[in-house]
């Protein structure tokens, strides 16, 4: 995809992550590129208001996916490590091809009343997050990390793959680890769910993502492209 936008010789070219931005210079080191990230509204997730009713035994542990084992969301990683937590519950969002496949591989590893696969309206998403106690994602690559921002912003630490783009989106409000280390993965989430998370440092760095912020940036890159036009 950057490699055809650039294509277009574009005056100014919007990344959503830093590490795309340096990957473009590296192509094209005469392109003028800016990074802009995916922005959330920190009215609609926050952690005050109703928070959904599970049934899921405390704590709880979230993740949000696409169910199709062909894609890099590696579910099944997270479905090993929560099982090496007593009590501790897995909720995932989603719905896909493998929806069956990894209820069942749930139900077998943690038992129905610590494990459930729902699919739910965007609108009803702040609610989802306040049920949760951290969001977690084994995902290979996260380049937009929409439901990252999101977690945060509605008070979730997230423990996550050990990237770049991983560790640009979540800042000092998570945990990173091999996720392919299930005992390292295990121990990551349950030192999330026992951390005392410093004036609520998700929510915090959330706010780098504010809606209000993104939008300034848009309109300054703008400006910066007109008047370069007119000179």
């Amino acid at each position: 995809n950057i490699r055809r936008n650039l294509s277009l010789r574009p005056d100014r070219l919007i990344t959503f992550n830093p590490i795309a931005a340096q990957y473009v210079r590296t192509i094209n080191s005469n392109q003028i590129v800016e990074t802009i990230p995916f922005g959330i509204d920190p009215a609609e997730f926050t952690p005050d208001g109703k928070a959904l009713t599970t049934g899921l035994s405390q704590p709880c542990i979230m993740l949000v996916a696409d169910l199709d084992r062909r894609n890099d969301q590696r579910i099944e990683l997270a479905i090993e490590a929560v099982a090496h937590l007593p009590k501790v519950s897995l909720l995932i969002c989603g719905e896909g091809a493998d929806c069956n496949y990894y209820q069942n591989l749930g139900e077998r590893k943690l038992g129905r009343d610590r494990y459930q696969i729902r699919s739910f309206a965007y609108a009803q998403m702040p609610q989802v997050y306040r049920s949760a106690n951290i969001f977690t994602s084994a995902a290979k690559q996260v380049p937009y990390g929409l439901k990252y921002v999101e977690a945060m912003a509605s008070g979730l630490p997230v423990v996550t793959t050990d990237n770049q783009v991983s560790r640009y989106l979540v800042g000092n409000a998570g945990i990173f680890c091999d996720v392919t280390d299930i005992d390292k993965y295990a121990k990551a989430l349950k030192l999330a769910l026992t951390k005392h998370w410093y004036q609520g440092q998700p929510r915090q760095n959330a706010l780098r993502f504010s809606w209000q912020g993104i939008a300034l940036l848009y309109y300054q890159a703008v400006l910066k492209t007109i008047t370069a036009s007119n000179c």
